[in-house]
């Protein structure tokens, strides 16, 4: 199975990601660190991204197969950049707005695709259950995103993958915030 590939490849490679990237962070000029803070996590959003679409796309008998792969990608992509703003935005909210910026990038239609990010991680925010640890409704909204429908596809089984892709996601963003924390490089947020 995807997940389990995932979590053996990508989270077990990420477990040091977190100390590596402050190391390297911190050979940087001072001014020049929020940038680089700023580069690590949207490559990790990227990278991480990309990863799962690959494993499960090649993944015999798995319900995202036949999904087009680049919108796969990005909504996969928006999903990591929604986990960037749920772990850090009460740290750094600037670095978040930043990294958002440099998804939208500058297109024409950059208004329209950052009120869609924004609607959408509005969905997100509203369907993720940090009091119970029940994500189920979170896990159909994503899935009924990708799938663009409500039904038609296994809800439960793309529930339970993109539910488990989240999880550990955050586990490992929150291991990357301690370490930024620790080093300085992101500071406690005021009611903290």
């Amino acid at each position: 199975m995807a997940i389990s590939n995932l979590k053996k490849g990508l989270f077990i490679k990420e477990e040091d990601m977190a100390q590596k990237s402050v190391q390297v962070l911190m050979t940087l000029p001072p001014e020049e660190r929020d940038s680089g803070v700023k580069e690590v996590l949207y490559k990790f959003c990227t990278e991480s991204a990309e990863q799962f679409v690959q494993g499960e796309v090649q993944c015999q008998g798995s319900p995202f197969a036949d999904l087009p792969r680049a919108h796969f990608f990005n909504e996969m992509l928006l999903i990591n950049l929604w986990m960037i703003d749920k772990v850090f935005n009460k740290y750094k909210p600037e670095l978040v707005a930043g990294i958002h910026q440099h998804y939208s990038g500058m297109p024409p239609d950059m208004p329209d695709r950052i009120s869609g990010m924004a609607r959408r991680f509005k969905t997100y925010h509203n369907e993720w259950d940090d009091y119970t640890g029940h994500q189920d409704l979170f896990g159909i909204k994503a899935g009924g995103l990708l799938f663009r429908s409500k039904n038609g596809y296994p809800v439960n089984e793309v529930s339970f993958r993109i539910i488990s892709y989240s999880e550990e996601s955050i586990a490992v963003l929150k291991k990357i915030r301690k370490a930024f924390r620790e080093a300085k490089l992101i500071a406690a947020p005021d009611n903290a």
